[in-house]
């Protein structure tokens, strides 16, 4: 006994556990280590609630865990300070709804600027009369970062609770597309940044808040970010690593570091680290490739597409500081074969799939769905024969489950049978966490023995798609 006690003290869990809310049909799946899902535009004016729905059913089958959504400030506040649109929030209500019930957690990037707190020079406001975002108005940073800082506490304040992570705007370091016009973009997001940041914790202190949304693996942007103070403004970086046409194993030539995937989100953490910033993780918030044809930048072939966007899902799974992986887009944009940003969709505009969604579906299908339960730390405790674990619920309802511990036969570690595996049934309230205690019965006493590196296997119980059970290999190092 003692000496089982002294091996399985040993245990370095390193994982998630793999659980459902049997009483509540929003918590479930397969673990994983990280947020993996398709950017959605379900919130622009010409997109339908219908469009809506089919496109988060077209994340659910394929397993997805997140979806990012751009939440339009000039959309949201566009009639004046402090005059939120109706018929915008029930939108994005309604788009939470949809996720929720489906498990899907939703990244939000706030950005594009309305015209009444646009820098935008006077000839292009035209006193904010007629379609003024026709004339790129919103593409400018605000006048006074303040008024950001304003909405994003309204943002934080109405639906913090019912989001995974806020993006503080969108590619800041491609001021010529459009996203952030500035005569420094980089000292006017490092503003927005700092402004908004306080003001989102103080109303969701347990929200993330993504910094950067950086285009390409921009390492000087990153850096001249930090000599203008944002550390400490952030609790992830999100960053949109694309590799043009290549292939994302493709690390090309050393001086083109920016524009590759395999390198580039490396050495993006890599200045991180330099900056104490180590901890953090990266949120790639967009990647991906346009089926616009072959021959030319960006454009590629829809087997292509499929392959480049199964190979990017594979490299992901081998980077422990990457937090979530989002591909772009779900659905193309618009209908022009040869349309770069018509192109990006895993689905044609009318939702016929292409190769590459069933590519993203396989993906994920083999990472799965992230754990509503996480274990807290890294190492059990065992005590009088029990593993007790500190397990977090992450759901906004209870989480309750059925785990059962097994050793399946392996080299360092005997079967255990299954009349001898430990079983404990678990409820855990809202967005807190609890010790679960599983006790070694006689048998596992007697016939378990750690050795060396052995796989321990949770194994849950659930109801969702009428699947019997989800399992997670854990590693044990003695």
């Amino acid at each position: 006994m003692a000496q089982l006690s002294n091996s399985i003290r040993r245990l370095l869990l390193a994982g998630f556990v793999t659980a459902l809310a049997l009483a509540a049909p929003t918590t479930a799946a397969a673990a994983a280590t990280q947020l993996l899902g398709a950017q959605s535009h379900a919130l622009w004016s010409g997109s339908s609630t219908e469009d809506m729905t089919r496109e988060l059913n077209l994340l659910d089958r394929a397993n997805a865990s997140a979806v990012r959504v751009d939440l339009s400030w000039s959309s949201l506040e566009s009639n004046g300070k402090g005059q939120y649109s109706d018929w915008y929030m029930k939108k994005f209500d309604a788009f939470l709804e949809r996720a929720e019930a489906r498990d899907i957690e939703v990244i939000a990037t706030l950005w594009s600027t309305p015209c009444w707190a646009s820098s935008a020079p006077a000839e292009r406001k035209r006193g904010c009369d007629g379609a003024w975002w026709d004339r790129g108005v919103d593409r400018y940073a605000p006048s006074d970062a303040g008024d950001y800082g304003d909405v994003a506490a309204y943002v934080a304040k109405r639906w913090g609770s019912r989001l995974r992570a806020l993006e503080v705007w969108n590619e800041p370091n491609l001021p010529d597309a459009g996203f952030l016009k500035s005569a420094d973009p980089g000292r006017s997001y490092a503003t927005l940044l700092k402004t908004a940041y306080p003001r989102i914790k103080q109303h969701a202190p347990d929200l993330t808040v993504l910094g950067g949304a950086v285009a390409f693996s921009d390492e000087k942007f990153l850096e001249r970010l930090y000599d203008l103070g944002i550390k400490g403004s952030f609790d992830g970086l999100s960053v949109h690593p694309y590799n043009e046409w290549r292939d994302p194993d493709d690390t090309w030539k050393p001086q083109w570091r920016k524009y590759t995937f395999a390198t580039g989100v490396p050495a993006m953490h890599a200045v991180m680290r330099d900056h104490g910033d180590g901890a953090k993780k990266l949120w790639l918030t967009e990647f991906g490739f346009s089926t616009c044809g072959e021959g030319s930048n960006w454009c590629v072939s829809e087997r292509r597409q499929a392959q480049y966007t199964k190979d990017s899902f594979k490299i992901v799974d081998e980077w422990d500081f990457v937090e979530a992986a989002i591909v772009y887009n779900l659905r193309n944009k618009g209908s022009d074969p040869s349309g770069r940003e018509d192109q990006f969709g895993l689905v044609e505009r009318d939702f016929t799939p292409k190769p590459a969604y069933a590519a993203f579906k396989r993906a994920l299908g083999r990472s799965g769905r992230r754990s509503r339960i996480s274990i807290v730390g890294r190492r059990t405790v065992v005590r009088r024969g029990a593993i007790r674990l500190r397990l977090a619920c992450r759901s906004r309802k209870v989480c309750a489950g059925r785990l059962r511990l097994r050793v399946p036969r392996r080299a360092g570690a005997a079967a255990v049978p299954r009349k001898a595996s430990a079983t404990r049934r678990f409820r855990i309230g809202a967005r807190s966490s609890k010790v679960v205690e599983l006790r070694l019965t006689a048998a596992q006493r007697g016939r378990v023995a750690l050795r060396g590196r052995t796989r321990v296997t949770a194994v849950v119980a659930t109801r969702r798609s009428g699947k019997a059970r989800r399992r997670l290999a854990v590693l044990a190092r003695r």
